[in-house]
Parts: structure tokens; sequence; C-alpha cells
């Protein structure tokens, strides 16, 4: 895209039957610009100079065009003859190169190279080491199994004690039920039982109305809809004064500011494009970093294949003894306690049960149990509440309290108003210091000018006359 063309062309035929052809004004070659490889705008006589300057280099005065150099060859027939004899010295265009052995270079042959490609970089001649702190999960185990403690490092598949929990109501701790659980995801985190004020610059803009309506004061704090009292205007013609159409708007936004009948350039750089969220210039180097990034299927491959950090530590007899046994653990140590028969891992913070048997009351940071405490606080929130603070943004703040017969609502601020007189709008013609009405010159004006499009594409019904560039 750094390297695009665009050309300007000129429909010379009709709407219907288009005939686009390219559309250059004459100029001199000095004024002629274009853009270079990267994109910067230059006049077309210095990129021939610095080409030119390239052939020559720093060649001394006296070998500088190919003329001097001939009668150079031509006085000096030992160059010419040195010359022919390293021609004739080179190499064959079609020859053949042994394949690299062990024992001595050469090409690389077909299998070397599909055995290469099969070895991932950075590969070596790994070993699995073997030894506590290095043994995989042991095969075996069933369903609803954990591993326990067998030997320094090594772990065994047991069936863990079994615990039953009903389910948590308001009066007890329990196990969080399937319908509580649906509840709770449709409650939004921190939510509260929120209520909405009623007092006035709390209410909200009126149902009803209807199109052509606008609001106006009704009492302090409200607004009901009112019958606009503002002037309808037909479109500006070139003929009579009138409001802008949405066509010639259209059409106005397109023109720069100070526009003339232009003549344009026979090329432009790069950076006259206009980029938006669905067309980008993308640079080479953006390319090779977006090459080298894993897909999201490439990282989930690579989660999957992880393992759990588990490193299995002699047994204790109590949770207590963790503590004097291991006071300086690291994250992954785990240890089963003998009183309980509980196993607890270091999480790099806390030692937490990891036994189907440990299963804490749930906390804002801990998964768990719910606690009655928390079933009554959840029983107590309806279905689908959420944690909601009115915005007070630009778009979301209320109609301001005050007010009278006859007012209506004004711009105060950034997505504020205030009551303001109503007054019915007469527009006069516009000027280039003022804004106003379309005055039927202008708009005989604005029709003249040709339709000006971009893309890389001719657009379809475009009148004669008109401007399209496009984009090679």
């Amino acid at each position: 895209m750094s390297k695009e063309r665009v050309w300007m062309e000129r429909n010379a035929g009709t709407a219907e039957e288009p005939q686009w052809e390219k559309y250059f004004p004459k100029t001199v070659a000095d004024a002629i610009y274009a853009s270079d490889a990267d994109g910067e705008t230059r006049k077309i006589m210095d990129l021939v100079r610095e080409e030119i300057q390239k052939v020559v280099g720093t060649a001394p005065e006296a070998f500088d065009t190919l003329q001097e150099i001939a009668a150079y060859i031509e006085e000096h027939e030992e160059v010419a003859a040195a010359l022919q004899q390293a021609i004739t010295d080179k190499a064959d265009k079609v020859h053949t190169h042994a394949d690299a052995t062990q024992s001595a270079a050469g090409f690389m042959s077909a299998e070397d190279k599909t055995k290469l490609d099969g070895i991932a970089s950075g590969a070596n001649k790994y070993v699995h080491p073997t030894g506590a702190g290095n043994n995989h999960i042991p095969a075996g185990g069933a369903s609803g199994q954990v591993l326990t403690y067998k030997a320094s490092g090594e772990a065994q598949w047991a069936n863990p004690q079994k615990t039953e929990y009903g389910e948590a109501t308001t009066d007890a701790a329990g196990l969080m039920s399937a319908e509580d659980k649906e509840k709770l995801d449709g409650i939004a985190e921190g939510a509260n039982k929120y209520t909405h004020p009623t007092t006035s610059g709390n209410k909200h803009i009126p149902i009803g109305g209807a199109s052509g309506k606008i609001l106006g004061w009704k009492a302090d704090g409200e607004a009901q809809w009112v019958d606009d009292k503002n002037t309808t205007y037909s479109p500006a013609t070139s003929e009579t004064n009138g409001l802008m159409s949405a066509a010639d708007k259209e059409k106005l936004d397109g023109i720069a500011e100070g526009a003339n009948k232009y003549t344009h350039p026979s090329s432009h750089a790069a950076s006259m494009i206009t980029q938006d969220a669905a067309h980008r210039f993308v640079s080479d180097a953006e390319k090779q970093t977006w090459a080298d990034k894993y897909t999201k299927n490439e990282v989930d491959n690579k989660l999957s294949a992880l393992e759990t950090k588990i490193d299995w530590k002699e047994a204790v007899e109590t949770f207590a003894d963790i503590a004097t046994t291991y006071p300086e653990p690291e994250e992954g140590w785990t240890v089963s306690v003998n009183d309980t028969d509980t196993v607890y891992r270091y999480n790099g913070t806390d030692w937490v049960g990891i036994s189907a048997n440990t299963v804490p009351l749930a906390t804002s940071s801990v998964d768990g149990k719910m606690s009655k405490a928390d079933k009554a606080k959840l029983d107590g929130i309806a279905t689908g509440a959420n944690k909601y603070v009115h915005p007070s943004t630009s778009g979301n703040k209320h109609i301001p309290t005050g007010g009278g017969t006859g007012k209506i609502l004004g711009w105060k601020a950034d997505g504020e108003a205030q009551w303001v007189d109503d007054k019915n709008t007469t527009y006069n013609k516009a000027t280039s210091s003022s804004d106003g009405l379309m005055a039927k010159e202008d708009k005989t004006k604005l029709d003249t000018l040709p339709t000006i499009t971009f893309g890389a594409e001719y657009p379809d019904n475009a009148p004669a006359n008109s401007i399209h560039f496009l984009a090679e």
C-alpha cells in the first residue's frame, strides 16, 4: 500500500454510458512531484538527478560518462583483454555440485532438508532427568481418585475421603444450588437493590411525543412534548433560497475549505490517502511482527500441553506442623496432613487444601462453600439486579430543575442543557463570515462544481465531467 499510485480520470461520456479517460494537466518537468520508495514527495527532476548520481558514484571526472570509459578501453587493449578473460573463466550457467557429507562440504540434499525441517528451532538431544522433583504423574488411577504421597518425589492414586454437603440456606452454609448459581450469574459485580429517585432533577424524558415535537417546560424538574415553533424551509435551488439539502450537504462536505476548480498534479504521495478502521497502511515491519505471533489455536495447544506444578514433600501430623516443617515453601510444594488425611499445596502465598474433603467457605478471593450469611444476602437481592450507579457523563444527565412556561431546553455544556426562552428562528443568507441559508447564487455555483470520488473501482452512475481518483 505504501507504493500505491493514484490516477485522476474524467468521465468524458454520460452517467448512462461513462467513458473514463486519464486526465493530466500540462506542466513543466521541474514542477512535477512524485513519491519515492519511502513515501516521501520529491520533485521528479531531483529524483532523476539522484538516480544518475547512483550510476556515476565516486568515479573520477575523467571517467564519469560511458563515452569516456569506451575511449579508455579502446586506447588500452590490455584492459579489454583482461575483462574478456574474466568472462571466459566464469563458471558455466548450468553446472552441478555434490551433496554435502559428514566429511566434505557441498549442497544440502533433499533428504537432509526434510530431516532439518522436522527439527524444531533450538532443539537439543534432551534426556529427561530422574529422581525426586522430576517424576511424572503416575499411570493408572480411576475416576474420582486423587494423588497422595507415596515417597519423596513420588505420588500414587488413592480414593479421597468423601464429604457430602447439603444446599446452602439462609440459616446454614452448604453447597450452592443450580438455581442460586443462575441467579448469582445474572447479578453484576457489586450490585445493590437500586431504586431510581423521582425528585426534580432526576426525572427521565417523558414518553409519547411525535415527529416534529420538542421538549418544553411543564413544572419544576419536568418537561412535556410541545409543537416546534421553528419555521420550515424547502431545500435551496439555483433559483430560490432555502435550507441546504442532504445531497448538497454531502457534496459540500466533500469539498475542501476554499476549494477552486483544481488542476490535479500527475502523481501523489501515499500519505494523501485517508485511512479508516477498515483501510490501513501496513509496513513490512508490522507484517513481520504479526507473522511472528502465535495464533489463538497455537497458544491454546501450548497451554493444554502444560502440566500442573506439584512437588510432593514429606507428610506431617497436623496442619500447624506445615509452617514449622516447611518455613520457606515454594510454589507447588504439596504436603499430606495425617490427622485429617488432607492434602495441601502452596500457591505462592498460602497453603490451600486440594483434596476432595477440603472445601473452605468461599471468600472474595477463593472459591468455596456458600456461607449462610452469603445465602441470606443473596436471597435479599432481586433476580437480575445490578450495582447500578446512574452515570453522570455526557449523554446521561437528567432534565434540569426550574424552567417556566414558554421555556425550552437549550445547550449549556457538553451533555448538559438549561432552560432558555423559546424563540422563532429566521435565517439570512449565508456569507463567508456567518452561517445562514444557502443563496440561489451559491446553489448555482455549487451545482457547476464537478463531482469528485475516490476508490479502486469506477463509481456507478457518475455524471458527465465528474472526476474520479483511481487507485492502482
